[in-house]
């Protein structure tokens, strides 16, 4: 992989896990967006380490192979289970490094000043509530050891087409009018309900599935509130084949699409419109 590498024992255990629980095609792309959350976190051997938000947990499968403790938090039981599942048949050497906890990561059940680095990918942005961004944030600020870093990843609302194009996320086409006109109509609808409250009520989103977009900006701000102070700045992926029209979100199409406009993705100047984007910070104070 182009400007970053991982040892190939360890990058067929990741993906091995990722395609058990998606497929070989969603997997490799996956994982090929990810580097940029490994690009932002250093990890020592020893470290204790805190992943906020942590969905099916395949970055604790990294943690724990380069020697760190690593425990898992999310408010899903079963894809903390499956991960869990998946390190004791396969790593079960390294089984006593990792830890899962179901909980909210805006009430963390942990004291201050705990962990040597917290970090968190790609989760924060289907929070719909400023406020429990807010308090997300700050959680993690709070028990991060002062010194110790953390490492915060979202979408990146400087990426023009993926936000542009989020709506075909979000929209619950389940609800919609069949017809050739229904998936562009509601498109348009979405936006002018953006700018006119009264046309939310001709826009179904889905109940499942929620994105907001931070600008890098927002995001630093929102880090520096809590006492963090952001350090270095990276980005991937500026475009992900999942947003497109339905039915070509996650095509061959799409994914074509994706390959030849990633192929600009390590032109610095387009750094700072990479899709997933973030921040590694260090804690100043509690």
């Amino acid at each position: 992989m182009k400007g970053f590498s991982l040892k190939k024992e360890l990058w067929n255990y990741l993906f091995q896990y990722y395609s058990e629980q998606t497929n070989p095609i969603y997997a490799e792309r996956y994982l090929r967006i990810k580097t940029v959350d490994w690009r932002l976190t250093r990890i020592n051997e020893g470290d204790l380490i805190l992943d906020v938000g942590s969905g099916k947990p395949i970055d604790a499968i990294r943690a724990i192979w380069l020697g760190a403790r690593f425990i898992a938090l999310d408010l899903s039981a079963q894809e903390l289970r499956k991960g869990k599942e998946f390190i004791k048949k396969e790593l079960n050497h390294l089984r006593p490094l990792a830890d899962f906890v179901v909980a909210d990561a805006t009430t963390l059940p942990f004291r201050n000043d705990v962990f040597d680095l917290v970090v968190s990918y790609s989760a924060i942005e289907h929070v719909p509530a400023k406020e429990k961004q807010r308090y997300w944030i700050t959680e993690m600020a709070r028990v991060t050891k002062v010194g110790g870093k953390t490492v915060v990843t979202t979408s990146n609302r400087l990426n023009f087409i993926c936000f542009l194009f989020h709506p075909f996320r979000i929209i619950d086409y389940g609800c919609l009018r069949p017809g050739l006109l229904a998936v562009p109509v509601s498109f348009v609808l979405f936006w002018l309900s953006q700018r006119f409250k009264l046309f939310e009520k001709y826009v179904p989103l889905r109940n499942d599935y929620f994105e907001c977009f931070f600008t890098p900006r927002n995001l630093k701000e929102l880090l520096m509130k809590v006492g963090l102070k952001p350090k270095i700045f990276d980005s991937s992926t500026l475009y992900y084949w999942g947003y497109a029209p339905p039915p070509l979100a996650f095509s061959s199409l799409a994914l074509k699409i994706d390959y030849f406009v990633n192929k600009l993705e390590d032109v610095k100047c387009l750094k700072m419109f990479g899709e997933r984007m973030g921040f590694s910070s260090v804690k100043k104070y509690t």
